[in-house]
């Protein structure tokens, strides 16, 4: 009798293991395919959607995928023909923060290997990142500026890598002398008072009509040589303002903010020191 009773306990003991050990080998089933399959059915994905899920998306980003519930612009991402597999991660993170952006220029942002974001997407920054001549250091003042102008993103980085954005006369720096001839000089460029080219000549007879005569000598003989080329075809050139030494500069300047005020001034002259004559 004993002995039956010992037996229905081990009985009922293997059954219980087994059952254990049926629900311990199946509690992490969804994370199987067919499980991670079952779950995005039920999230709303369709078997086409499910298909492209499976093909696109690394098993270790399976969990980020559910935790996104029914998102169609996931789809839209993977099936993108600038999609990268392995910016998954990226593209997810910077599509939860711009989820009303266009899902192609948050591709583009993303996939230009830079670290953005923490800006805002949109066309113009997609665009950005895209130009030849795109400094990331700028990128703040890039959108600044863009945002404020309607201009096209070829421009907005023109005018940022040229300083133009930060206003005329303001982080000024000297010219740099060091390059012979090619001087630049603007309102954001300046030549010092005490500053004269060491090889100036005159232009006379019929070169000149104007007071400013003196040009430096590679200028002069190139312009001296256009200028008796354009003749032989009955195109008459001359000179009318070269070099402005800086008092001359200082003066005319002067003129004008007496005659028209500082600010009209600045629009069409140039302060001493930043002309380009």
């Amino acid at each position: 009798m004993k002995k039956k009773i010992w037996i229905i306990i081990v009985c009922i003991l293997l059954c219980i293991l087994g059952i254990s050990l049926f629900f311990f080998l199946n509690k992490d089933k969804d994370e199987n395919n067919v499980s991670f399959e079952d779950n995005l059915r039920n999230n709303g994905y369709s078997d086409n959607e499910v298909s492209i899920i499976l093909e696109k998306v690394p098993s270790s980003n399976y969990d980020s995928i559910l935790d996104l519930g029914y998102d169609k612009s996931l789809i839209d991402i993977l099936s993108s023909s600038n999609y990268q597999e392995n910016k998954f991660n990226d593209y997810i993170e910077y599509y939860v923060k711009n989820k009303d952006e266009n899902i192609n220029d948050i591709i583009t942002i993303v996939n230009s290997g830079y670290d953005l974001k923490n800006y805002p997407a949109s066309s113009l920054l997609a665009d950005l990142v895209q130009e030849k001549y795109y400094i990331h250091s700028n990128v703040a003042r890039y959108l600044d500026y863009g945002n404020s102008v309607d201009v096209d993103a070829k421009k907005v980085i023109s005018m940022v890598n040229s300083k133009a954005d930060l206003g005329f006369y303001s982080n000024t720096y000297d010219s740099n002398l060091d390059d012979g001839n090619l001087v630049l000089v603007n309102k954001f460029y300046h030549l010092k008072e005490d500053y004269a080219p060491n090889d100036l000549i005159n232009l006379s007879g019929q070169y000149n009509k104007g007071a400013n005569s003196k040009m430096r000598k590679e200028a002069a003989e190139a312009f001296m040589k256009m200028v008796d080329a354009a003749k032989l075809e009955n195109i008459i050139l001359y000179n009318m303002s070269a070099f402005r030494s800086y008092d001359y500069q200082v003066n005319l300047y002067n003129k004008y903010i007496k005659r028209d005020g500082k600010a009209a001034a600045d629009k069409y002259s140039a302060r001493p020191g930043y002309s380009e004559h």
